[in-house]
This record gives structure tokens, sequence and C-alpha cells, in this order.
């Protein structure tokens, strides 16, 4: 399974607009994509997006750290999230579909999309006029 070269592209470019550091490689990116909840470096990037996000949008809503051995409260934490930051993907919202590469990448370009553009709304209109079906 690999992820698609112009998805990964997308977020590796909002990662870098975030200056988020912990991840250093595009292939790094790559890797925790695909191997999604089981992998330590997606799970730290899905929870530093949320509370990040959560904290620019001004959201009550956050998530914890995530237990790999049981993702179940984060899950309920993220759907809380993502309901109230009113994500246009419901299905996000919904606990357990986070199992394919597809919603994943749905869901951390979501959250990479949704915090670029509460930190920099100018941002969001040159986004959506080059490419209007990003995900």
């Amino acid at each position: 399974m690999t992820v698609p070269e112009s998805r990964s592209n997308f977020i590796w470019d909002f990662l870098e607009d975030l200056e988020y550091e912990s991840i250093t490689e595009a292939e790094a990116l790559d890797d925790c994509l695909v191997k999604g909840f089981t992998s330590p470096t997606f799970c730290k990037l899905v929870t530093d997006l949320a509370n990040s996000l959560a904290e620019a949008a001004a959201l009550s809503s956050h998530v914890s750290p995530i237990d790999v051995s049981d993702t179940s409260i984060f899950h309920i934490e993220l759907s809380s999230l993502l309901k109230e930051y009113e994500c246009i993907y419901s299905h996000l919202q919904q606990q357990s579909v986070f199992d394919t590469l597809e919603t994943r990448l749905e869901l951390v370009g979501t959250l990479s999309l949704g915090l670029v553009s509460s930190l920099h709304p100018q941002s969001l209109h040159a986004i959506s006029c080059f490419h209007p079906h990003i995900w």
C-alpha cells in the first residue's frame, strides 16, 4: 500500500507551513500514514494537529495522547472535536473509521488544512482556488 504522491505532497506542504518538526522526511510521513494507529509517529501527528486546531479555532474539545493498545477513548475525543469543528466529512466523526489509508489521509488532510486556515485565513482562498477538490 502506498500513499498517492499528490496527497502526500499536500500534507507535507501543510506540515512545512505549520513548521511541524516531529516528522522530518516525506518518507516518514508516508510510512506513518500507511501504518495508522499502530505507528507512534501517526498517533503523535494526529494528536498534535487535533490539539493545535482546537486551540487555534477556540474549540472546547481536545484529544488526549493515544494509548496504542486502546484507541477507543482517543476516537471518542477526536469524534467530539471534529463535530465541534463542524467537519464536512461526517464519516470522520465515526469512531472506527480510520482503518483505511483513505480515511487516514482525509483525517490528517482535514486537520492540517483546518489548522493552516485557522492560523493563516488568507491562505485558504489560495488553496481552494488552485485545488478545489483536495481530498
